[in-house]
Parts: C-alpha cells; structure tokens; sequence
C-alpha cells in the first residue's frame, strides 16, 4: 500500500478531470454519486466498500461496547470513529465542482506530510495548526479536534478517563476487537486497518521519505516550508518573484496550484507573525495592480492576515469587493 500515490493521484485528479485511471490496488475508487469517487477496498465479494464508510461493514454498538469496557467514554467512541471515517475522505475525488475546501484539504495535507522531516525548532507548532485546520475542512467537529495534539511525529488523542493516548494505538485496540469479535470480512477489516495506520503515518510520522509532488513548475520547491523559509531568509526577492508569477495569466491548472501554494505560505509562514513584511512586497511589486491582486487574494484567504490586518497596515485600499466562494481562487488569480 503506498498512500502517497494515493494523494498524487488525488491531485492529478483535481487538476485535470481526464485523466487516465491508474492501479493502485488493493485500492479502487467507487463512484458514489455522478463524478463523486470514494476511496474503497473490495470485499469478501468483491463489491467495494468506502473507507469513509468503514464502520458499515462491522456492529458498531458492540465495538462501542468493547470499548467502554476498556475505559474509552461514549463520546470518545463517537469522536474516534468520526476520526477514522475522515481518514477516507481525505482521498475522496469530487469532480462536480473546485471549492476553496479542496486547495484547502490538499494544501494542509502537503504541508503535513512535508513537516514530518522538517528542521524547523518550532515545527510541532506548525503541525498542529495544519491537523486543526484540516480537520477542520475535513468536517471534524472542534469537540474531537481539539483532542488532537502532535508530538514527536505521532498524534495522540485525548481521552476522557484514559488520559492521552496515540492515535495508532487506539486503532490497534480495534483491531483486536475486529479479530475476537468479527466473524466476516476478515481480511477487508484488516485492511482497512492497515489503511489507517498508513493514513496516520502519512500525515505525522517521520519516514525518512522526501515527499515531492514532481511538477514540471520551476517554483515547486517553495511549497515545502522547509525550502520556503530557507529561500525567503536566503534572498526574500526570489519568494516576492515567485508570488508575482502567480498572477501570470497564461499558467496552467499545474502552475496555478502552486501559485495558489506559494501564496498561502507566504501569508502563513510569514505575515502571520511579521504582517509589516507585507509592506516590504509593495516595494517590490511596484505595481499597484498586480499589489491589489496579491492583498485582495490574501484577505479572501484568510490565512495569517485578514482584512483587518491588511487595513491596519493602511494598505485596506488595494482590497477589491466582490470575492466570494464561487469565485475559487483557482479562478482569483484570473479575475479581472
């Protein structure tokens, strides 16, 4: 099972809807509704079942049952499996339509799976603000994500009586119950299982693998915080460039997640706690057009600096109305 051909294939297929169908058995994709694909695994039968879904292959009263007995409150059984379910749907495909939740998910899920090796003293920091906020997109209540905290590359949760706790733990837990309690579908639990744990280490634990997503974008490398910070420290120059270039009218759908990935960077690695860095950009960019551009994306993002912050800076002119959800800001860049 490799979960990072899972998310490559995930991205190609928010950027180009046809694209050619790929193996990655024992994974399939399910098409739940038109040009709505869950990720699945086949059966005893050979039908497949989402992951998302996982819990309707198993009683979830007895699991519940087992594990009260073991400590683990009602509301931490609800919180765990909701937990798990989102493990799914984090590689779900949905073809009808390009939401800011989508560049949202992937993005947070990159810089994840990028901090896992990173050498940033303050890196944990960073973690746990892309785990909140994915969770976030990922529709996870606030009462289970503020559960989550992730230290030394693992996630733990929080329980109510058992005290904290590793995730991958508590999927083990149910593991056993899986193998004492159900009498089918043995090896679709397993791997469904093993799915989670993969999942969990694909976000979190370290692996020594240096993710790339391989673009053929010369600007790639600052996606990933550690190179990111590195050039802006370097020569921020090449960073205000790289932002500029996002605003090129004639990129294509490839470029234009990057841009869309630089930009957010910026806004979070940066003007979140140095937001009189931006004044900097508008000395650079000399162009109040293109400068209106970059504020008014930044405002509607509203990822280390809203609109408020931008007006304090006295900069509130250069945000343009009109933005709005159906907008994208897969389509911001090119708004006239």
């Amino acid at each position: 099972m490799n979960i990072y051909n899972i998310y490559r294939y995930k991205l190609e297929s928010f950027l180009n809807t046809r694209g050619c169908l790929q193996d990655l058995s024992p994974f399939y994709y399910k098409e739940d509704e038109q040009n709505l694909y869950l990720l699945a695994m086949k059966n005893d039968k050979g039908r497949l079942q989402s992951l998302s879904r996982w819990h309707d292959v198993f009683s979830i009263r007895r699991l519940t049952n087992w594990l009260n007995k073991l400590g683990y409150s009602a509301d931490d059984v609800y919180f765990i499996n909701i937990l798990l379910s989102r493990l799914g749907y984090l590689f779900d495909i949905d073809n009808r339509e390009r939401l800011d939740k989508d560049i949202f998910i992937l993005y947070y899920t990159l810089q994840l799976v990028s901090l896992k090796g990173s050498i940033m003293s303050d890196k944990e920091k960073h973690q746990n603000y892309m785990l909140r906020f994915l969770c976030f997109e990922l529709g996870i209540e606030h009462e289970c994500y503020s559960k989550l905290k992730i230290a030394d590359n693992c996630i733990f949760f929080e329980t109510e009586n058992l005290g904290i706790i590793p995730v991958k733990e508590i999927v083990s837990t149910i593991f056993q119950f899986f193998d004492v309690d159900e009498k089918n579908e043995k090896e679709l639990l397993a791997g469904i299982v093993n799915f989670q744990l993969l999942s969990l280490d694909f976000i979190c634990e370290d692996d020594d693998e240096l993710f790339r997503i391989n673009f053929n974008d010369t600007n790639e490398y600052l996606i990933y915080p550690d190179e990111f910070m590195s050039a802006y420290v370097k020569d921020k120059k090449v960073v205000f460039q790289a932002i500029s270039d996002s605003f090129n009218e004639y990129q294509s759908s490839y470029n234009l997640l990057i841009s869309n990935f630089i930009i957010i960077n910026y806004a979070y690695y940066i003007l979140q706690s140095r937001p009189k860095c931006l004044l900097a950009l508008q000395k650079y960019i000399s162009d109040d057009r293109l400068f209106s551009q970059i504020v008014t994306t930044l405002a509607y993002r509203k990822v280390g600096i809203t609109h408020a912050g931008i007006e304090k800076l006295g900069l509130g002119d250069f945000v343009k109305p009109g933005l709005n959800e159906r907008t994208r800001l897969f389509n911001l860049i090119y708004a006239k």
